[in-house]
């Protein structure tokens, strides 16, 4: 893996920006860390602090310029340190043993290392009567100031000004606990594994289990024991939470591989965490996957940190990880060249499902996945890889609300592009949106499924009877004894067949607007015709025997276009 200061190539990151002369920016980082259970002699020592500070700018690699301590009455110091890179501040509480330090640079380095270098300088804990070290709770929290956010800033990769990162664990002073398992910056992305307990976080049935925790034991109502959450973060972008990965990915693939009668070579775009690759393997009508991956480094910390992931240990016929799996093939090269390369007029139809997996498209500043969903070429190719039934999986991002713009004005600009080019390509005949709130994010996520046939309706609107006989009759067994698939069934289907109304509002949003919006609601202005049953003689149509023996509906007045003919109570309900 790349060490922590090795530089991301292609497009600038927010380092490199703010090293070169577009870096002359009115922005800059704010670290703030708060520090308990500090000894109450080192806190009240204007000398030891001062050791401190020497020790905490040569950690840091920062460039002492000056510093000033001043002790106060009747106890606790205050300094003001000035580094050539900005400046940084402390206070102190002996008698409560607390300690905040806030820092501020306009540097290009990060500032989360720093963290550990104030704890080892800073953090003198104090001893309890037996002379042992208390423990030393602490809280910080990271963002960034000023007003560098723009294209150029937030182009790329690590350390937009706003980032799921930033939102999820750095910027918050109330997680209880954050930890930074891993860094690695690839050629392509910075790939971040994080964990972070929450102060209303309980233990789970897991951590009961590995604690012995017995009926009755405070713990349960605290998060002293409970397992943090981990996180994947692919520049910034949260990917995975595995707390609910299981649910996220389950409503991610099952739905569209369901609609194909018989899928047998399926393709998942990116998904080096391993996710979606378990979630296609649980099948038994697939004979092959491949797994089109732009970074193997992606695959390689999330075998190693994040394994649950892609493990197939649990299925009936599987041992260890999906990726060692007979029918799995790993492709590294980049999807966008990959299929406009291999799928063109000389072969076609190769997948029954492909599955995308690429970062959201909420994402727009992302090379990665910008090359992906406005390529029209790719688009294409994609399309004609699919067998005459195929099926195109990919995920759209937050669930739009009722109230958003139109999507070309509204908070995710690129989804209007990625729809609207698989709609508009010949190769598609049915698309399908759905959503699901239990993927770990703040909001619903919605998924779109995309068909080449028609027969697709059949299957995406089958009954929940169907759907779950599907499910038994399609997945492998677990060893365990445990549903295979645990979130996804039947009923989850039919609540999908009828897609929120937010998604008919915003495409009825669109200019120029389709013609079939014009038929949402009624025209109070149009006449009302409806069939004379015997009882309504101002009826417009009545039924009339031929001679013939048949029966036909005739009018006795001229229906005007926009009319309805419909009951007068249903054109008032």
């Amino acid at each position: 893996f790349f060490s922590e200061k090795t530089s991301v190539e292609s497009a600038p990151t927010m380092y490199e920006i703010l090293k070169s002369d577009k870096g002359r920016l009115p922005a800059g980082q704010q670290l703030l860390v708060d520090l308990k259970n500090i000894d109450a002699k080192f806190l009240n020592s204007e000398e030891l602090l001062t050791k401190a500070i020497v020790g905490f700018a040569d950690d840091s690699e920062y460039t002492l310029m000056s510093f000033s301590c001043n002790a106060l009455s009747p106890v606790g110091v205050s300094c003001i340190v000035m580094l050539l890179e900005s400046h940084f501040s402390l206070h102190t509480w002996p008698d409560e043993g607390i300690i905040t330090i806030d820092l501020f640079t306009s540097g290009s380095d990060s500032l989360i290392p720093d963290v550990a270098h104030i704890k080892r300088n800073f953090g003198v804990a104090c001893t309890d009567s037996s002379g042992k070290k208390e423990e030393m709770p602490e809280m910080w929290g990271h963002g960034y100031r000023g007003f560098a956010h723009g294209e150029d800033v937030g182009a790329a990769h690590h350390f937009e000004i706003e980032s799921d990162l930033n939102s999820y664990v750095t910027s918050s002073l109330d997680t209880l606990t954050k930890n930074q398992v891993t860094i690695v910056k690839s050629p392509f992305q910075t790939i971040e594994v994080w964990d972070c307990t929450e102060r209303d976080d309980t233990p789970t049935y897991d951590d009961a289990v590995k604690h012995n925790l017995q009926p009755g034991d405070p713990r349960y109502n605290s998060p002293d024991v409970a397992t943090g959450a981990r996180m994947l973060f692919l520049d910034e972008s949260v990917q995975v939470f595995l707390s609910s990965s299981e649910e996220c990915h389950e409503v991610h693939v099952h739905p569209g591989m369901l609609c194909h009668p018989d899928p047998q070579n399926v393709a998942v775009i990116g998904g080096g965490d391993g996710a979606i690759l378990r979630e296609v393997l649980k099948h038994n009508s697939v004979k092959q996957v491949k797994v089109v991956e732009i970074d193997s480094m992606v695959i390689d910390v999330s075998k190693q940190y994040l394994p649950q992931l892609s493990n197939c240990s649990d299925f009936v016929g599987f041992e260890g990880s999906c990726f060692d799996d007979p029918r799995t093939d790993v492709v590294i090269t980049d999807a966008v060249k990959y299929f406009t390369e291999n799928f063109g007029r000389e072969k076609e139809g190769v997948f029954d499902v492909i599955v995308s997996d690429a970062l959201f498209v909420e994402s727009p500043n992302n090379i990665l996945s910008k090359d992906i969903y406005t390529n029209e070429e790719f688009v294409s190719a994609v399309m004609k890889s699919l067998t005459p039934d195929g099926i195109f999986v990919v995920q759209v991002g937050s669930a739009p609300g009722i109230h958003d713009p139109k999507e070309t004005k509204g908070r995710i600009p690129m989804r209007e592009k990625v729809m609207s080019l698989f709609e508009k390509d010949p190769g598609t005949s049915a698309v399908f949106v759905y959503e699901t709130p239990n993927c770990g994010f703040d909001d619903s996520v919605a998924f779109m499924v995309v068909c080449k046939s028609t027969d697709c309706r059949k299957h995406w609107y089958a009954s929940s009877d169907m759907v779950d006989l599907k499910i038994y009759d399609r997945v492998y067994p677990r060893k365990s004894g445990q549903p295979t698939i645990m979130n996804y069934d039947g009923a989850s289907q039919y609540r999908f067949q009828y897609t929120p109304k937010a998604w008919e509002t915003l495409y009825c949003r669109r200019e120029p607007q389709p013609a079939e919006c014009s038929l949402r609601g009624l025209n109070f202005d149009a006449n009302v015709h409806e069939v004379d049953d015997g009882k309504n003689e101002n009826a417009s149509l009545f039924i009339k025997e031929q001679k013939n023996g048949e029966k036909g509906v005739f009018t006795n007045v001229d229906i005007k276009k926009g009319d309805y003919i419909m009951p007068t109570d249903m054109s008032l309900s």
